[in-house]
């Protein structure tokens, strides 16, 4: 009989370690997990923080860039200087036998955007503000327009778009 009882102490030992052991695996599965989670997040805070300033510079440009090239045709993109803005690229398109036009200008260090009617004057009370902006400006030649951006932080970046609508 005590070999019996020597048997079950024994087999209640072995099951106590064998839970034992599953619980400490399950804990360091937890706490590799958590370290994991934690090391990523500072990854990613740090890749964020190193290209945050060139991508808000490179934001705007992209985005004046995606409408030119969305509404090149022939006529379609001109730049018009205006007295109380400056620089104004616009964008005219065909619309039921009328005409739309975007304007996009910068304004008191905003990056604006009006949509309306080609034969409706520019209203900078009536645009969309886009993003903070030091200075924008849009040269056109016979080839394509040339987009510059100046950033709040001083940031600056350019970008040359051949129009496909001058290859015609």
């Amino acid at each position: 009989m005590r070999s019996a009882h020597r048997r079950s102490v024994q087999a209640e030992g072995s099951h106590v370690f064998g839970e034992l052991f599953v619980f400490l695996l399950l804990g360091m599965f937890a706490v590799f997990s958590l370290m994991a989670v934690v090391a990523g997040a500072g990854v990613y805070r740090s890749v964020v923080e190193a290209g945050s300033p060139d991508g808000q510079t490179a934001m705007p440009l992209s985005y004046v860039a995606n409408k030119v090239r969305a509404l090149d045709a022939a006529g379609a993109v001109a730049v018009v200087q205006d007295e109380a803005v400056g620089p104004v690229l616009t964008l005219t398109e065909d619309y039921e036998g009328g005409a739309l036009v975007t304007r996009i200008f910068a304004q008191d260090g905003v990056l604006r955007e009006q949509f309306g009617y080609a034969d409706a004057p520019l209203d900078p009370e009536l645009s969309e503000r886009l993003l903070e902006v030091a200075a924008f400006d849009a040269r056109l030649d016979e080839k394509g327009v040339t987009l510059s951006v100046r950033m709040p932080d001083g940031a600056e970046e350019s970008l040359y778009l051949a129009l496909r609508s001058s290859a015609r």
